[in-house]
């Protein structure tokens, strides 16, 4: 399975821009007063892949430490766009039409436990909600979270605090892109709604971390999936998760 995916991945992502859809993305203001480099506006940023309308899901990537201040994060241009991967898996039928959003931290952003501080995710939701084009609406009971490396990092930030928010939003699932596996990091994780869906995933060629530990931490949390996706061996091996962990988690949580 692990091989035919990743066969899937690599060659439909190759065969973009043939499969790039229309989809649209628009920014917005989103605490760009606290989280971003001075001269940068519109923190947030949204697309809207093709096909969106009415009710759809909402998937809000919260990215790692952001050492070159870039605004946007795997939502603009370049070869970390995940964009292309949204189009792909909307094109060949594996996910349902989405909404991928995403704030940006760029303003002292370089240590991972300190990214995303405070971070609401119901705020999030509204501000991409009131920036969504005509016709396209976010399905509240859809919306997934993902954070990777230093946005699953923050004891209270990014993913960990949409983990441990008490009241209103009540995520389908939170998503760990090869992030922080310490001790409070499972303890927030494990905090989330039972309804919520926690997902983990990570990789083994650079930063070790404590697997076996993690996953006894976990293991009193119902609904988990853990997995460590092999196959990288290289040094680019943390920065391809993103693709590769949206390609195996978004079908199973947004299949049409």
């Amino acid at each position: 399975m692990r091989r035919t995916l990743s066969a899937w991945l690599f060659a439909t992502v190759a065969l973009l821009p043939a499969l790039a859809s229309a989809g649209a993305t628009v920014t917005f203001p989103f605490e760009d007063e606290r989280w971003l480099s001075a001269g940068q506006k519109n923190g947030g940023a949204a697309y809207v892949s093709d096909r969106a309308s009415g009710e759809v899901p909402l998937v809000v990537f919260l990215h790692g430490v952001n050492e070159s201040r870039r605004l946007h994060p795997r939502l603009s241009d370049g070869d970390d766009d995940l964009r292309k991967l949204v189009d792909a898996l909307v094109a060949t039928g594996r996910t349902t039409p989405l909404v991928l959003a995403a704030p940006t931290h760029s303003k002292d952003a370089t240590f991972a436990e300190t990214i995303f501080p405070g971070f609401d995710l119901d705020a999030f939701v509204e501000a991409t909600r009131a920036a969504l084009p005509s016709g396209v609406r976010v399905d509240r009971s859809r919306v997934v979270v993902i954070g990777h490396s230093g946005g699953a990092c923050n004891p209270t930030g990014g993913l960990l605090a949409a983990a441990k928010r008490k009241g209103g939003l009540t995520p389908l699932a939170l998503v760990e892109s090869d992030g922080c596996m310490d001790a409070y990091v499972t303890e927030a994780l494990r905090q989330a709604p039972e309804s919520t869906r926690v997902l983990v995933y990570w990789q083994t060629w650079m930063w070790p971390r404590r697997f076996e530990a993690f996953r006894q931490l976990m293991a009193p949390r119902t609904g988990v999936t853990l997995e460590v996706i092999t196959g990288l061996t290289d040094a680019n091996a943390h920065d391809r998760m993103p693709e590769l962990v949206l390609a195996r988690a978004l079908p199973s949580l947004l299949a049409p």
